[in-house]
């Protein structure tokens, strides 16, 4: 058995790597976020031609997220809101008409008798910007009465007035015409349009937050989706890592086995190969469990129907496509907050929550003064006892005058007030807070990429070592230097070793995702 390998090495003296095949990255602002590391990696696992790429898991994500349709539902609902806002100043076009009929005497009808009257009417109303109510109205009107005319010389006989009114309302009914414009212009309350105006720029503010929110929550969903993808990508390598483990040490079995028939070596070296054999398998179980763990959490982040999980897979990049590209410099904590301070969603939409609050007291303020509205209007017309003596315009009408309304206590306005000011405070606080989390999360994404990018390159060069460690040991072991125990620890060495270098390659990526996040320039960011 002598001249066979525990690993073939390769041209530089270092052993294959297992090497996964994954997708690109969530978006296209990762795609210079790889590191430039020189190791090598071993033939990925085969994956479905249906897998699924990071693109296609923050993709999928983005689109069946449950929360994130309810947050995008809240945004429709918020533009909704500022639409029926802007209905304010839309025109209103109104027809009425009216036929009446009475008995009972009136000011109107003094003596008893039947009274008929119909009137008609369009009406063209309008808000101007300044808050001006303009309405422009047409109509026409005609009345009839038939008097009760009692008998000569009874109680109930008409004095000679009456019985004039009544012969001149029975045999001389009244048309009437007129077109004309009547006016009302808020003067405190209302101030040429002032409340109309914050209230529609309240609706939009409220729009354009709900907007943010909806960006910011995608953003952070694409975040934990590439997290939970980079630690399936961590997970598979290492259960491919432990199947590799796990076929080395049935072939270090069997060449113990021969070995131990030709006399070179002992029974123990057979039972700790065995021993390392039974344990691997053990530990390959606990990593295939630990993989079908991660993908899970990622599907259910997906939110992939359970009955498609089984037909579902991952893609993963080779390690060389990972770590082709060099790896871009570092920014200063300070340069980060600030591109956070100018990009972050969630940040703008509190200023734009401040704007609002803001434009609530203006409004609240608005209501509390008196109201005071000059009114007028103007009228053109004609009547006469025949109709065609109604479609003149040689009789006129016009009034001007105003309305004052001041609320005696307030109570209800005051109190309204000082909630929109406490509102207000609140949301300042919540700015001057969400700037410290912001400060204190930029500088703990630099460290944490710092330290990754050293944790890659640390647990390269102490994969090559342990490696090359191996490889060493296993011409001792071919040449009847060795023993078998030897050779174990330093598989299992190398197994620790490649398994720390695969989860750092994936805490790499995790950490360049953070930053991005930081930043506020990940994936979803256009609603």
């Amino acid at each position: 058995m002598s001249g066979r390998r525990l690993a073939e090495p390769l041209d530089d003296g270092t052993p294959t790597m297992s090497r996964h095949a994954h997708a690109s990255l969530a978006t296209r602002s990762f795609c210079a976020l790889w590191l430039c590391l020189g190791v090598r990696g071993a033939e990925p696992p085969q994956t479905p031609a249906e897998s699924l790429t990071l693109e296609d898991c923050v993709r999928i994500g983005l689109e069946q997220n449950l929360a994130l349709q309810n947050k995008a539902l809240d945004c429709a609902l918020a533009r909704e809101l500022f639409v029926s806002a802007q209905a304010l100043y839309d025109a209103r076009f109104g027809l009425d008409a009216l036929h009446s009929y009475s008995e009972i005497p009136g000011q109107a009808q003094p003596t008893p008798g039947e009274s008929e009257t119909t009137t008609a009417g369009a009406a063209l109303q309008k808000v101007l910007r300044l808050g001006t109510r303009l309405e422009f109205r047409a109509g026409a009107y005609q009345s009839g009465f038939d008097p009760e005319v009692p008998p000569r010389g009874s109680e109930a006989a008409l004095l000679p007035l009456e019985s004039l009114y009544s012969l001149l309302y029975r045999y001389n009914p009244l048309y009437a015409g007129s077109v004309g414009v009547s006016f009302s212009q808020p003067v405190f309350q209302n101030c040429f349009g002032a409340l109309d105006r914050a209230v529609l720029a309240y609706a939009r503010q409220r729009s354009e937050s709900a907007a943010l929110l909806l960006a910011r929550q995608r953003q952070v969903l694409a975040a934990q989706i590439t997290d939970a993808y980079w630690n399936v990508y961590a997970a598979a390598l290492n259960a491919r890592v432990g199947a590799e483990s796990l076929e080395r040490g049935e072939t270090l079995l069997r060449i113990s086995r021969d070995r131990f028939q030709d006399g070179l070596l002992d029974e123990t070296d057979v039972l700790e190969a065995e021993a390392a054999l039974a344990t691997r398998g053990v530990h390959v179980v606990k990593l295939q469990d630990l993989e079908k763990g991660a993908a899970e959490f990622l599907k259910n982040l997906v939110q992939i129907r359970p009955e498609d999980w089984d037909r579902t897979a991952f893609g993963f990049p080779a390690e060389p496509d990972v770590l082709a590209r060099q790896t871009p410099s570092i920014p200063p904590a300070n340069a980060l907050y600030e591109a956070a301070v100018r990009n972050r969603p969630d940040l703008k939409a509190l200023r734009e929550m401040e704007r609002q609050a803001e434009l609530d007291i203006r409004i609240k303020q608005q209501r509390m003064y008196p109201r005071l509205d000059l009114v007028g209007s103007a009228q053109l017309g004609s009547y006469g006892a025949e109709a065609e003596d109604a479609m003149g315009t040689d009789s006129s009408a016009w009034a001007v005058g105003f309305q004052f309304r001041l609320p005696l206590r307030r109570t209800a306005e005051k109190s309204a007030l000082l909630q929109s000011r406490l509102s207000l405070e609140k949301t300042r606080n919540d700015i001057r807070s969400l700037l410290s989390v912001i400060h204190l999360e930029a500088g703990d994404a630099v460290r944490g990429l710092e330290t990754a990018a050293k944790h890659v390159e640390a647990t390269r060069q102490a994969l090559a070592l342990h490696a090359r460690k191996l490889q060493l040991e296993q011409q001792k072991f071919e040449q009847g230097r060795s023993t078998t125990h030897l050779v174990v620890q330093f598989q299992d060495d190398r197994q620790r070793a490649e398994m720390l270098h695969n989860v750092a390659i994936g805490g790499l990526q995790q950490a360049l995702a953070r930053c991005e996040l930081v930043r506020g320039e990940t994936a979803g960011h256009e609603p």
